[in-house]
């Protein structure tokens, strides 16, 4: 089940490669406050505070980027197509088959998080769901600079008695050790939002959902598809991405592999931000250095919030003007900038239906049922833009219409 007609490729088909460079004009004047004439480039090293960022790999072989010039008006209706379904009411769940019965009440769930602002959003949608059924909530939030934590958090879980644990933005070889012991323990392990090669297999590796696992892919190809519309099919776009968070380290890959499939004259450039130059809040400054660096750059697209935080404001401290935002996942604070022209298109997972969805997985599994991995691997989402704002005051999207009493119906409550 998905959102739109296009689903992106899955782990088999997701490959890393070299990333083209863009190709500069000759005899143009600089801009964006760098020194110099414009000049091509294959690699762009931002440098804040002594902190080597490194990023925009690529050999010379690649550099050549939109040399025929000029629009590409079938890239542009594709990309058109591709957006259609995101750009309409989303009224249902991702889920249509009724549990067989209502859950026994009284389970205890322990829900796992990283303590980052995006992942604090899962705790509220987790209580309802939970308490919907009438089972019980506990919360460990995890140190995502800490490579044990996942599995110590598992195995905190299954010391403190959990029937049920939801983990979020994890992987298979992140949880392994904690794998273990929740397998052991016969405690199963419900992920949701991990990468696409993190797949669950139930008793054998202990792991019985990855749900949502899609959206970031998705999400980030339907954000190029507003920069093919909105560039004519034309555009070069600088992809933040954030490797160290297992969800994100096919995104790139994906990305540049799509993109250029579906606008060939389009260029693509990528800049890696680590965790600790998150969270010294490093990426606004780095990301100004790679626009002076490259001045042909005229898209950025951040995949989750904390990639844009502080950079509008870098950007206009800078004197760069000329650049626009696309943003996915946007936080409450980021979503009016679409309405003021801060973004041109913002991409909001449904956290709390991606939530119900999980609590759904682990409802069905109680009753022995076929918990629908397939079913659960993308909620829809809309994508937002000028044809198609959010409403007023609405500063994000929690899931489809009346989607808390969809679940619940097919959970057999009133």
């Amino acid at each position: 089940m998905t959102s739109g007609t296009s689903v992106p490729t899955r782990e088999e088909d997701i490959h890393m490669s070299a990333v083209k460079g863009t190709t500069s004009k000759q005899g143009s004047p600089p801009r964006r406050g760098g020194p110099g004439p414009r000049r091509t480039t294959a690699a762009v090293v931002a440098v804040l505070a002594g902190s080597l960022v490194a990023a925009c790999g690529g050999g010379s072989s690649d550099a050549e980027n939109r040399s025929s010039g000029g629009t590409d008006e079938a890239a542009v209706t594709a990309a058109q197509t591709r957006l259609e379904p995101y750009q309409q009411a989303i009224t249902t769940i991702s889920q249509d088959v009724p549990l067989t019965a209502k859950p026994a009440a009284g389970k205890l769930v322990y829900e796992i998080h990283n303590n980052v602002p995006v992942a604090a959003q899962l705790t509220a949608p987790y209580k309802e769901a939970t308490a919907a059924l009438g089972w019980k909530l506990k919360t460990i939030l995890m140190d995502p600079t800490d490579p044990q934590a996942p599995s110590n958090a598992l195995k905190q879980a299954v010391a403190a008695g959990a029937d049920y644990i939801g983990i979020s933005s994890s992987s298979e070889e992140a949880m392994s050790a904690g794998l273990a012991v929740t397998k052991k323990a016969g405690i199963p392990v419900f992920l949701e939002g991990g990468p696409v090669s993190t797949v669950p297999k139930g008793e054998e590796n202990g792991l019985y959902s990855n749900g949502d696992n899609l959206w970031i892919l998705d999400a980030t190809d339907r954000l190029l598809d507003e920069m093919i519309v909105d560039s004519s099919g034309a555009g070069n776009v600088l992809l933040l991405s954030a490797p160290d968070f297992p969800v994100m380290t096919p995104v790139t890959g994906n990305a540049e592999k799509n993109l250029k499939k579906s606008c060939p004259k389009c260029g693509f450039q990528k800049l890696d931000m680590s965790l600790p130059d998150l969270a010294a809040g490093a990426t606004p400054q780095s990301v100004v250095a790679a626009l002076r660096k490259n001045p042909d750059i005229d898209y950025v697209l951040a995949p989750f919030d904390t990639l844009a935080l502080g950079l509008p404001e870098a950007m206009k401290s800078a004197g760069i003007d000329d650049v626009k935002l696309l943003l996915g996942s946007p936080d409450p604070t980021q979503v009016p900038g679409l309405a003021n022209g801060t973004f041109i298109a913002q991409a909001p997972q449904p956290v709390e239906s991606v939530v119900w969805a999980n609590v759904d997985q682990m409802a069905r599994h109680s009753l022995g049922m076929d918990v629908l991995n397939e079913d659960h691997a993308l909620e829809p989402y809309p994508v937002w833009s000028k044809k198609n704002p959010p409403a007023a005051g609405q500063d994000d999207f929690a899931g489809p219409d009346g989607y808390k009493d969809q679940w619940k119906a097919l959970w057999q409550i009133s």
